[in-house]
């Protein structure tokens, strides 16, 4: 019997005291505590019949608990109890402060997300700049309230709200920018970047786990590899990672992964590619490609891993279709060209010529596969790609792109169709790569991932066809990003730890979440647990202790 302790059948769950019946779940801010703990090396060892004790919202005991005295007992028989799993790519910074938080990640047995990511946090806040930052994530933030400057504000208004899934959060370079220099398309003077570095130490101090950027996006892809080790500096000695969405996941990504790794090796700090892809038809086939690329990087000593979703598709923004340009000077500059005849005029030529360096997603997905997922004024849009959208409205699919967006505000989020299934298969299999969701919390028709990533893993990938095992996945999902974040008092089944935990059915457990009906939780997830109280019982959801799903 092999007894790692990570994934394990137990035959039941018991609490001692204290435990309340009507406790609500509760997640907690999650600091990395790289800078003073080693990892803690490789788990994915096979599951084992047990009992599981908690007690305190950690777990107190292991093994057969027959004669053990406790409040409740839980028969999960037949069932595995495994870590409770940490995303380590969420959009979910502004989920907690929503009226009825979307339940799609908890029912899918996360425990803990990393937010902040792709470079866009809702702080750092500077008086004079705040407005563009608000502007900006419009569409992604809109619940927040924006009543603080720092990190440390942000987390004192989570800890109020009191989030259901544990929170370990990043600091965005994007928002950096936006604090020192707005959506100025140059290099930083030399009072910004240390700006931005004082900020991002700062935002450190307050409990950021590391750095993210987005390369793609406003106002990140302004920015150059000096700017970016400038800053990824600052992590250094502090056992805190860098993060990218990189500058291009089609025609420039392996220019992008190899800048990634520069930046980790310049600075001497740990790289995390996020949603690692070969994305647009020129990049199908070249998944094992792209993996070597990271295997040399380590062999040069950069510790660099990433992560990916288990889909050919992708989401984002959809003001991120533009041209670099379109951009500069924030939100209100950007909507004020798109109503402009001779700034559509050459957006227009853009897409038709190309423009050097610029990552353009369209061109990889074409617009029959650029699909609106989210919007508020044009429901009859909702699930429709930009290709049909033009068609009806008898347009070029240019034209009719600008006028979604105009009459959005910027705000409309789309599903990209975009990679091929062999590479996305390739990458998942890769013992460097763990799971991250990507998921843009959003009512409508989100990509399937938000509700379906976990499930899908490990019932489709790990049981249905076999990819990877399960413990394997389980791995994927816990340990692995865990030992990567400085999480040491989490993905793990071991006295001692946190009770975050997931009880599924490896028999049954399946996503449901399609692209045509995208909100759906899955089945054969019958309990998730937070610090050691039920968020999810009997597949029924408790939203801070307040009713269910």
């Amino acid at each position: 019997m092999r007894t790692d302790r990570r994934s394990s059948s137990r035959r039941s769950l018991s609490w001692h005291r204290p435990f309340a019946e009507d406790a609500a779940p509760r997640g907690r801010v999650v600091r990395s505590d790289l800078a003073r703990r080693p990892g803690s090396g490789r788990a994915g060892n096979n599951d084992f019949p047990s009992d599981v004790g908690l007690e305190g919202g950690r777990i107190t005991a292991l093994g057969q608990l027959e004669a053990a005295e406790a409040r409740e007992i839980v028969d999960v028989a037949g069932l595995t109890v495994a870590p409770g799993f940490i995303d380590v790519h969420t959009h979910s910074d502004a989920l907690p402060f929503e009226a009825e938080p979307l339940p799609a990640k908890i029912l899918q047995g996360v425990t803990t997300e990393v937010t902040g990511n792709c470079g866009f946090t809702p702080y750092p806040l500077l008086p004079e700049t705040a407005h563009l930052l608000r502007e900006h994530h419009a569409g992604i933030f809109a619940e927040l309230p924006w009543d603080w400057g720092g990190l440390a504000g942000y987390l004192k208004r989570l800890e109020e709200v009191g989030p259901v899934s544990n929170v370990a959060p990043l600091v965005g370079h994007g928002a950096l920018r936006v604090a020192a220099m707005g959506f100025e398309n140059r290099a930083p003077t030399d009072d910004e970047l240390r700006t931005m570095q004082r900020l991002l130490a700062e935002a450190l101090d307050d409990g950021a786990i590391g750095l993210s950027s987005g390369l793609i996006y406003a106002p990140g892809l302004y920015s150059r590899t000096p700017e970016l080790i400038a800053l990824a500096s600052v992590l250094r000695g502090a056992g805190r990672l860098y993060t990218s969405h990189i500058r291009g996941e089609t025609a420039t990504l392996f220019d992008a992964v190899a800048e990634a790794i520069e930046i980790g090796e310049a600075a001497g700090v740990r790289v995390e590619i996020s949603h690692l892809k070969a994305a647009g038809r020129a990049n199908h086939g070249r998944a094992g490609d792209l993996l070597a690329v990271i295997e040399a990087g380590r062999a040069r000593g950069v510790e660099v891993t990433a992560d990916a979703y288990p889909y050919n598709a992708g989401s984002t923004g959809m003001v991120a279709l533009l041209p670099p340009w379109c951009h500069e000077g924030g939100r209100g500059a950007l909507l004020e060209r798109l109503a402009d005849p001779t700034s559509r005029a050459r957006i227009a030529r853009e897409f038709a010529e190309g423009l050097p360096g610029w990552e353009d997603l369209a061109g990889a997905a074409d617009w029959d596969q650029v699909r609106i997922a989210s919007l508020e004024r044009n429901p009859n849009y909702l699930g429709k790609s930009v290709q049909a959208i033009a068609d009806a409205l008898g347009q070029h699919p240019v034209e009719a792109l600008c006028d979604v967006l105009r009459e959005e505000e910027g705000r409309p989020t789309v599903v990209l169709t975009m990679m091929d299934e062999g590479d996305v298969r390739t990458i998942l299999a890769h013992p460097l790569v763990m799971i991250g969701s990507d998921a843009i919390i959003a009512r409508g028709k989100p990509h399937p991932r938000t509700w379906g990533t976990y499930p899908r893993v490990l019932g489709h990938y790990a049981r249905d066809v076999d990819l990877i095992s399960l413990p394997e996945a389980v791995r994927k999902m816990t340990s692995f990003p865990a030992q990567k974040l400085g999480l040491f008092e989490r993905g793990l089944v071991r006295p001692g730890m946190w009770a975050d935990l997931v009880v599924f059915d490896p028999a049954t457990v399946k996503d449901r979440a399609t692209y045509e009906d995208p909100e759906q939780p899955p089945v054969g997830m019958p309990h998730v647990l937070v610090n050691g109280v039920f968020a999810v019982r009997d597949r029924a959801y408790r939203e801070r202790g307040l009713g269910g799903y």
